[in-house]
């Protein structure tokens, strides 16, 4: 059954929440996002993040490389009941620099609290947003190769093309699928966290004080040269 039409089955049953369960008290200027404790939080210390596969491919000024915010902790996930949204990162910035405009995503690496008893989950990308759209790029169904409680990389092939200067990636929320969410960042790149409507592109928002526990590797660099990057060998 292709996810498309599992949506209009799940809608049915389950309907649209909120996006997060409240955890602390919003401050001014957040988004219309709340945030929720996690029942279901792993242990405080950072879990071991598998290495992204190395490659020593350069396409024209292209650098191979990944792109992380999260410090590796879960304390948060998405509220029970949302369907239909891809809860993940807006790639905007790498270590505080530019991310490279229209460049590849060829594999993604998420940490997965729960998977709904199924061995695979959807995993989506869309191109740079403007106001609360985003254009659509791809979908693909990975397996769970490391199951629930732990970090899963999964290639995202053939490498796909997102238009504009950032990017969204993130992992389809359904029946359980939760990816993990946390508060703490890496090399001082804040928060990237969000949320948007997987099936429409739509309703796109970001989501305060939060990254999710999802990496991103492709062409995505500006060249090390050029910006000072450490890239992958």
């Amino acid at each position: 059954m292709s996810k498309r039409i599992f949506v209009s089955l799940v809608a049915l049953a389950f309907g649209i929440g909120g996006m997060i369960a409240p955890v602390k008290a919003q401050q001014p200027g957040d988004s219309n996002v709340k945030y929720g404790p996690n029942e279901r939080a792993a242990p405080g210390a950072p879990v071991t993040r598998p290495i992204a596969a190395r490659s020593a491919a350069r396409l024209n000024a292209e650098v191979l490389g990944t792109i992380t915010y999260d410090d590796g902790v879960v304390n948060a996930v998405p509220s029970a009941g949302v369907s239909g949204y891809s809860v993940g990162n807006w790639f905007n910035t790498a270590t505080g620099a530019p991310v490279l405009a229209s460049g590849t995503v060829t594999q993604m690496t998420f940490f997965m609290v729960t998977g709904a008893g199924t061995d695979s989950v959807f995993i989506s990308l869309y191109g740079a947003p403007s106001g609360t759209t985003a254009p659509f790029v791809d979908d693909q169904s990975v397996p769970l190769n490391n199951g629930s409680g732990a970090f899963n990389t999964a290639p995202f092939a053939p490498p796909n093309v997102y238009p504009g200067a950032s990017f969204l990636a993130g992992v389809w929320y359904v029946a359980g699928d939760t990816v993990g969410l946390g508060d703490g960042t890496v090399n001082g790149q804040g928060w990237h966290a969000m949320a948007i409507n997987d099936i429409t592109g739509t309703d796109f928002q970001t989501i305060q004080a939060l990254n999710a526990l999802l990496s991103a590797t492709g062409n995505v660099l500006i060249p090390v040269e050029l910006m000072g990057f450490s890239v992958d060998d």
